[in-house]
């Protein structure tokens, strides 16, 4: 994928942490290209990667030999007893079913340390229309577009609010082009939640 697209976004997950150390989850990392970038940009994240193919995982310890990766299925990230400062997950929903996004949601909550930063990028869409996709080796995987309304319904039952949206147009291989959305938000606490209200 062109990252360059999503730079500016990363660039305002980046920004919006509140340390220069912060500790980052990267789920679904893939071989690591979103954990490079962001330490291009700072050099002093503490970066923790995840992945259900073992050989992404191969490929981003390769990358980056400064970071952490591990292979993990998203589904078991309440297995994780660490807090992190920043959540990325890169087009990691889209594989998700709905019943797990939710509980994918509730983790990520529970993974946030207080004011910690999560990013989501996605295809929005009806999640109940999920496309089957072939991979390089012909295996078989669900690809599910999410209504933003739904997302951020989720987030916020969840104490975590909405910072920022953007919504891009990725150019595909085929030249057609899709729209992708990119929300990065934040985990409030119920005490601090009541005392806005």
């Amino acid at each position: 994928m062109d990252l360059e697209l999503y730079n500016d976004t990363y660039d305002w997950f980046c920004d919006s942490l509140e340390r220069q150390e912060a500790s980052i989850l990267d789920i679904g990392c893939g071989p690591g290209n979103i954990s490079r970038y962001l330490l291009k940009r700072n050099s002093k994240l503490k970066i923790t990667g995840l992945d259900v193919a073992p050989k992404m995982v191969e490929r981003a310890k390769n990358h980056l030999p400064n970071a952490a990766f591990h292979v993990m299925d998203c589904r078991e990230l309440h297995l994780i007893k660490d807090k992190f400062e920043g959540i990325i997950c890169g087009f990691t929903i889209p594989y998700v079913s709905p019943a797990d996004c939710k509980k994918l949601f509730s983790d990520c909550y529970k993974l946030l340390s207080a004011n910690g930063i999560l990013y989501l990028s996605f295809v929005p869409g009806d999640m109940q229309q999920a496309k089957v996709l072939t991979g390089e080796h012909g295996e078989r995987m669900y690809f599910y577009s999410h209504l933003v309304e739904n997302i951020k319904g989720e987030l916020e039952s969840n104490g975590i609010i909405i910072l920022k949206i953007y919504h891009k147009v990725y150019e595909k291989r085929d030249q057609s082009e899709e729209i992708h959305t990119i929300i990065i938000s934040k985990r409030i606490d119920a005490q601090i939640l009541s005392d806005v209200e």
